[in-house]
């Protein structure tokens, strides 16, 4: 465990888990199979969401459900466990071993949420002779709170400017050098850059 870092999900995976614990419980009281239950209520384009809005198209989740299933290789008989010991002290064992296969599928917003409004600004401004820049300054009032935003910003700006990292000079955490950044959870700033 990580003795202290930014904290990832604010309850949505435990929420997912719920949700996916109840489905695997319904597709046992029907008699489906894990997988086509999924397959059968998944999200695609146009369904609405938890804020009444239609999803865009680009829905990719029946084809994701489709790769894991196959890769998984969910409905096929496992395979025997191969030997297996935690310690290199005690012999491997396989009477003692369980295996399972599980299936469970979710999707996680990306900001607030879809058909909330969003922004995010930054300034980018590039310094040299001529056409080609020699550096250039990043100013972002987005704040990082562990979840590494700030030097994703600055790999970002200097992909996006052909420069390398060393020369691109941040200011951050400043809202009177940009405009509102939004919230800072989680993984929404690098996101919305």
């Amino acid at each position: 465990a990580v003795p202290g870092g930014a904290f990832r999900g604010f309850g949505g995976p435990q929420g997912s888990f719920v949700a996916e614990m109840q489905m695997n419980r319904l597709a046992e009281a029907l008699g489906i199979d894990p997988v086509e239950i999924r397959r059968r209520n998944t999200l695609r384009d146009g369904s609405i969401g938890i804020t009444q809005a239609p999803l865009p198209a680009g829905v990719t989740l029946p084809q994701v459900i489709e790769a894991c299933a196959e890769a998984a290789q969910f409905g096929e008989p496992m395979r025997d466990a191969e030997p297996f010991s935690p310690f290199a002290s005690l012999a491997p064992a396989t009477d003692d071993l369980l295996r399972g296969r599980g299936f469970a599928c979710s999707y996680k917003n990306v900001g607030f949420s879809f058909g909330f409004p969003e922004r995010c600004e930054a300034e980018i401004i590039l310094h040299g002779d001529g056409d080609t820049p020699e550096w250039a300054e990043f100013f972002h009032a987005g704040a990082d709170v562990g979840q590494g935003a700030h030097t994703a910003f600055v790999q970002m700006a200097a992909e996006a400017t052909g420069l390398p990292i060393e020369s691109v000079k941040a200011t951050f955490s400043d809202t009177s050098t940009t405009g509102d950044s939004g919230s800072a959870s989680a993984s929404r700033l690098t996101f919305m850059a």
